[in-house]
């Protein structure tokens, strides 16, 4: 099965990527998390930002004004598991972005 990155746009807000898609099963490891340039994070009101590995939530901190952070948590085992990012805007409506995140041991 091939798996297709979701990308959805929020006015001329878009999450572009996400990196790196990879880490060990332990946890720890970083993932940047970028939008467009026309969407400048600091000032657009950004609440709630939120990556999702599998079924566990870690909030996301705003770098700058088009990156994002968060630290993968802890899994049971490694593996392949849905990585999401979401988050509310004030001026863009709802950033989302999907992808598959692949926990090695």
């Amino acid at each position: 099965m091939t798996f297709v990155p979701l990308h959805i746009i929020a006015g001329a807000c878009e999450v572009t990527s996400a990196s790196p898609l990879l880490g060990s099963f332990e946890g720890g490891a970083t993932v940047t998390v970028e939008v467009s340039s026309t969407c400048n994070l600091t000032s657009v009101g950004i609440m709630t930002p939120t990556c999702t590995f599998g079924s566990q939530s870690v909030p996301a901190s705003v770098v700058n004004s088009m990156q994002l952070t968060c630290v993968v948590p802890q899994m049971d085992m490694p593996g392949n598991v849905r990585f999401r990012f979401e988050a509310m805007t004030a001026g863009y409506g709802n950033l989302e972005y999907e992808n598959m995140f692949s926990a090695g041991e």
